[in-house]
């Protein structure tokens, strides 16, 4: 028989979502309906329902979180400002402020104090030769995603369609990842346009995008107008 899921306490649940405002850690999003809690490290390895083991989260970035596209290092990081920044009479708990991560990654918050171990510090955390490694080609892949998120998002106004309805965020990458067989940003750097065009193809095809090609409006930047845009050309 399969195991039940076991929910986070109501109490700890609670403190959680203080701790970050009642909002995404990472972007900043309110909306109630998408945030939710991410164990950093997993029930599977052992990781418990502990706060300091909890950050609050949107579920956008945490199929991110998921797949990578925020590293642990990212999310340890994270956490460490939560617990570091928040004035005591707003956060009232009996952390210790400490939680181990094992497993592939080891990475720990003791006394507020980040420890990472086996993983490598670097300026660029993508390997050399991805489009994540390129600033402009990851930040306008990212553009593109976001735009994707917001088209699926924006479905369900024009009716009720059952593809809208099943939409998740993480699928976009876990398709990104089937059809390159790379994850999002470590797709090599000569399959970028590829990349795009794939991601653009999506945006097409949502009922916002179709409605905007039959106007003859850009649901869109291209690459050239957006990096235009930066002041870079």
């Amino acid at each position: 028989m399969a195991n039940k899921k076991v929910s986070i306490p109501v109490k700890v649940q609670k403190l959680i979502f203080k701790e970050a405002d009642n909002k995404c850690a990472f972007c900043s999003m309110e909306d109630i309906h998408v945030l939710e809690i991410h164990h950093i490290r997993s029930r599977e390895d052992g990781g418990g329902d502990e706060p300091e083991n909890l950050i609050l989260v949107c579920s956008n970035c945490h199929s991110q979180i998921t797949y990578e596209v925020i590293s642990m290092v990212d999310v340890v990081t994270k956490k460490r400002e939560l617990i570091y920044t928040k004035p005591k009479e707003r956060v009232q708990s009996s952390l210790s402020n400490a939680v181990n991560i094992s497993g592939n990654v080891k990475d720990s918050i003791v006394a507020n104090v980040v420890r990472i171990s086996n993983v490598k510090r670097s300026e660029n955390k993508y390997p050399e030769g991805s489009v994540g490694a390129d600033l402009m080609k990851k930040n306008y892949l990212d553009y593109l995603i976001h735009k994707y998120f917001d088209f699926r998002k924006a479905d369900p106004s024009f009716g009720a369609f059952t593809h809208a309805e099943k939409f998740h965020y993480a699928e976009l990458h876990e398709s990104i990842r089937k059809r390159f067989k790379a994850k999002t940003f470590y797709v090599p750097a000569h399959r970028f346009q590829d990349e795009c065009q794939y991601i653009q193809g999506r945006i097409n095809k949502t009922i916002l995008g179709k409605r905007n090609k039959k106007q003859g409006i850009s649901s869109y930047k291209s690459f050239e107008e957006y990096i235009k845009e930066q002041g870079l050309r």
